[in-house]
C-alpha cells in the first residue's frame, strides 16, 4: 500500500493496556486530522496524551485538545531580560 507521507511511529495500547509502537504511513491531513493510510486496524485508538499530566507552564489550547503530550513535550518559555 502506497501513502503520501513518511513512515512514522505512533503509540498504540496492547490488550493489557500498555502503549506499544506502531509504525503506520500518513495519508492526508487538514492540520487538525491525519489519515492513516497503513498500519493501524479500522477503529484502533491512538495514544495522544497522558491523563491528568499537564506540562510545566502550559496554557489548554484552543479546541479543547490537551496542552499536555508526552510525545510532543511543550518547548521552554523564553524570558525577556
Amino acid at each position: 500500500m502506497g501513502g503520501t507521507g513518511r513512515p512514522t511511529v505512533v503509540f498504540v495500547l496492547d490488550d493489557k493496556g500498555d502503549p506499544q509502537p506502531a509504525r503506520i504511513r500518513p495519508g492526508i491531513s487538514d492540520g487538525q486530522f491525519v489519515e492513516v493510510v497503513d498500519g493501524l486496524a479500522e477503529g484502533q485508538a491512538v495514544v495522544t496524551g497522558v491523563a491528568g499530566e499537564t506540562a510545566r507552564g502550559a496554557a489548554p489550547r484552543a479546541g479543547g485538545s490537551p496542552a499536555a503530550n508526552p510525545f510532543a513535550p511543550a518547548a521552554p518559555q523564553r524570558r525577556s531580560r
